[in-house]
C-alpha cells in the first residue's frame, strides 16, 4: 500500500469518541463481505454507546450476523462489556472491544448471545482509497449526526468464522 493511501485510511479510521464526554456518542467500525460465488456473507461490527449525558453507562458493543443462503440460515449474535474494558486508539486502526480486536488489516473476536454464537479470525487487505460520503471537513462537525464512511473499499477476506461451532 502507498505511503498516500495509508495515511488517507489512518485518517479515515480515526476515532471521535473521548472518554468521559457527556454530549453522547456512538461510532462503529463495520466489516462486511459477500462471497464471490456462493450465497455466504458476514458483518461484524465492534461499537461503542455513550448515552448523552451519561458517559459513566458508556459501553462497548460487539455485532456479528452470518447469512448462509445455502442452509437458508441467519445466525445473529451481540455481546456488550464496559467501556472500561474497551479502546479506540490513534494512528493505524486499532479498536479493542473487552478481548476483540479490530487492527489494519486484521479482525478478531467473538459475539455470544441466547439467539447465536460468531467467532472470527480474519485478514483482510485491498488498495482503494477510502469513500466518503461527506465532504470530509463535515467529518469533524456536530451536524450532520451520523456520518458514513468506508476506509478500505473493495476489501478482501481470508480466515475462519465459526457459526455456533461450525466452521464456515
Amino acid at each position: 500500500m502507498s505511503p498516500e493511501l495509508e495515511s488517507l485510511e489512518s485518517l479515515a479510521n480515526r476515532p471521535r469518541y473521548r472518554r468521559g464526554q457527556t454530549t453522547g456518542h456512538y461510532e462503529s467500525y463495520f466489516q462486511r463481505a459477500n462471497h464471490p460465488l456462493r450465497p455466504l456473507a458476514f458483518w461484524i461490527r465492534y461499537t461503542v454507546f455513550s448515552p448523552e449525558g451519561r458517559p459513566q453507562d458508556a459501553i462497548g458493543e460487539l455485532w456479528a450476523v452470518y447469512f448462509d443462503g445455502e442452509a437458508g440460515e441467519i445466525t445473529a449474535a451481540k455481546s456488550e462489556v464496559p467501556i472500561d474494558q474497551c479502546k479506540l486508539e490513534d494512528g493505524d486502526l486499532r479498536v479493542t472491544i473487552g478481548e476483540a480486536q479490530l487492527l489494519s488489516g486484521r479482525l478478531r473476536g467473538s459475539a455470544r448471545s441466547s439467539s447465536g454464537t460468531i467467532d472470527w479470525n480474519l485478514v483482510f487487505g485491498g488498495n482503494q482509497l477510502p469513500l466518503l460520503d461527506l465532504p470530509e471537513r463535515l467529518y469533524d462537525t456536530r451536524l450532520p449526526r451520523a456520518k458514513a464512511l468506508v476506509a478500505n473499499p473493495l476489501c478482501t477476506y481470508d480466515g475462519t468464522i465459526v457459526v455456533n461451532g461450525s466452521v464456515k
